[in-house]
């Protein structure tokens, strides 16, 4: 587009014609890519700079710092730092004998030289609205793990010349997280993805072929979860169960290993000393086998006191973070540390099935889950249908036979060893009961030593029927019959309840601002 201006002499003719074209934008990113938390941040930046895509982060990456103890992977992705790079050209004014004025001046100059040569910006929802970045417009914007973000984060973004936006989530797994009931009351809790999806006012693209997992790792999480849906896409391929490990089955990269303890509190959080043991004995034996790296293993665990005591007992390469934390990464091996072990059968943050369904897929190769079965057993929509499934391929470490048939599955008349995985409906929003999660895990620390993982082979016979179809067995002891379930809410009702908890916020906002500012 531009304007024309016409100059003309006395006598009306035409003399020139000067054409106004409007000043064109600054150089810089016009693509926006967002997510919830830095380790989300730090795996788009990762996959662009990959891709050979010139990309630039708002803030240093999760894990970095500023010593020698700073991991390499941190290090390679603080070159793509605005921050690092603030923080490295202060150091160098500094030593030229430059004030806190130059040094700031020079810091601000290596940024903007930075942005100007990028054509993708990451950063997390709030971060987009740093100061660095004043002045900038992006007319693309994409959002990870949107189902994870409230919709007053996206809209931080958004806020910034947005013209076409993707979201890029899933409603089954961690929703958004929000601290205030009120605010959840309010339906603040919701994130834009779950929103707009319920509403029908945006296209919904469904995406059903997985790249990561292998087939006995995508079998249960695609039927409780996603209905059965779930497809392997062609390149992935099946490979035998890394060494190391005393596996169920030779043909099933899979396992599940009962710990016998009991929990313990340490302040707001959960630890159990005997699952971080054999956690560190399970990671130690896999890495001694020689089939993976240290750096290939992740430790997920949804408790902060749990992941400080096995980071205390690994190797310094292995990835010992929160549920949250992992949601959106993966590993070529995944040890889960449930951590829960009571006779109250309180499982605390495994409560959330969504929770569950992260931290059962994240691996790409080889998953061991480290738990004590009496207390999960009890704990009737995630891993107490696993450990059964489990139960059923043949797939545990010993035997748990007698803890499944003293805990049937709840709300059931009994567990049916050749039925389908029972799959689980999208829940509506819930609040944080818990403020212990992480949403950031800090840099593992060095390891002590730990013995190899050698385990006794499982007391259950290896499924005939694959893992699609589970073995029969003896069906334990019948439950109570079941109460009735209210009829499910239809997406017609639920886009016009979410309708109308906008509508009424948003009123409530302009009267709040009347009351504060005056009729305008």
């Amino acid at each position: 587009m531009c304007s024309l201006t016409f100059v003309k002499v006395a006598n009306g003719r035409l003399i020139q014609v000067k054409r106004d074209r409007p000043a064109a934008e600054p150089p810089g990113p016009r693509v926006l890519c967002l997510s919830e938390s830095h380790v989300a941040v730090d795996h788009l930046l990762e996959g662009l700079v990959a891709a050979r895509v010139r990309a630039v982060r708002v803030g240093a990456p999760a894990h970095w710092r500023d010593d020698a103890r700073c991991p390499a992977a941190a290090r390679a992705l603080g070159r793509h730092s605005l921050e690092v790079l603030s923080l490295e050209a202060r150091r160098r004014e500094k030593a030229a004998g430059g004030d806190d004025g130059a040094q700031n001046a020079a810091a601000w100059e290596a940024q903007q030289a930075r942005l100007r040569k990028a054509h993708v910006l990451c950063a997390t929802c709030v971060g987009s609205r740093a100061a660095v970045l004043r002045g900038l417009r992006f007319t693309h914007v994409l959002v990870d793990e949107a189902a994870h973000a409230t919709e007053l984060a996206a809209l931080v973004g958004l806020a910034r010349g947005c013209r076409r936006l993707v979201l890029v989530g899933d409603d089954r797994q961690l929703p958004a997280s929000v601290a205030s009931r009120d605010a959840a009351r309010d339906g603040l809790g919701a994130s834009l993805f779950e929103r707009l999806a319920a509403a029908g006012r945006a296209p919904v693209l469904t995406l059903r072929t997985q790249y990561r997992m292998p087939g006995p790792l995508r079998a249960f999480p695609s039927r409780r979860f996603y209905g059965g849906a779930l497809r392997d896409a062609a390149t992935v391929v099946a490979r035998p169960p890394p060494r190391g490990f005393a596996w169920p089955r030779a043909d099933a990269p899979v396992a599940f290993l009962s710990v016998a303890a009991a929990e313990r509190r340490e302040g707001t959080s959960c630890a159990n000393d005997a699952e971080a043991a054999a956690v560190a004995d399970v990671v130690a034996g896999l890495v001694a086998g020689g089939s993976v790296r240290a750096a290939d293993v992740g430790v997920v665990t949804p408790y902060a006191a749990q992941a400080r005591l096995v980071r205390e007992k690994v190797d310094a390469a292995v990835e010992v973070a929160s549920v949250d934390a992992f949601q959106g990464r993966e590993k070529e091996v995944v040890v889960v540390s449930t951590v829960r072990a009571n006779a109250g059968g309180d499982v605390g943050f495994l409560s959330d099935w969504r929770r569950g369904n992260v931290a059962l897929t994240r691996a790409r190769r080889a998953l061991v889950v480290v738990g004590h079965a009496p207390t999960l057993l009890r704990e009737p929509l995630a891993w107490g249908p696993w450990v059964r499934w489990c139960c059923a391929q043949g797939c545990v470490v010993g035997s748990v036979a007698l803890d499944v048939a003293r805990a049937p599955p709840a709300g059931a008349a009994g567990w049916d060893w050749g039925a389908d995985v029972e799959p689980l409906a999208a829940p509506a929003v819930r609040v944080r009961a818990d403020s212990d999660e992480d949403s950031e895990d800090d840099n593992a620390s060095p390891a002590s030593p730990a013995s190899s993982a050698s385990r006794s082979r499982s007391e259950s016979p290896a499924s005939e029927g694959g893992y699609e179809e589970a073995a029969p067995a003896p069906a334990p002891a019948p439950a109570p019959a079941p109460a009735a379930e209210p009829e499910p809410e239809s997406e017609a009702a639920r886009a016009e309840r979410l309708r109308a908890k906008h509508l009424e916020r948003m009123a409530k906002h302009r009267e709040a601002a009347k009351r504060l500012y005056g009729q305008r």
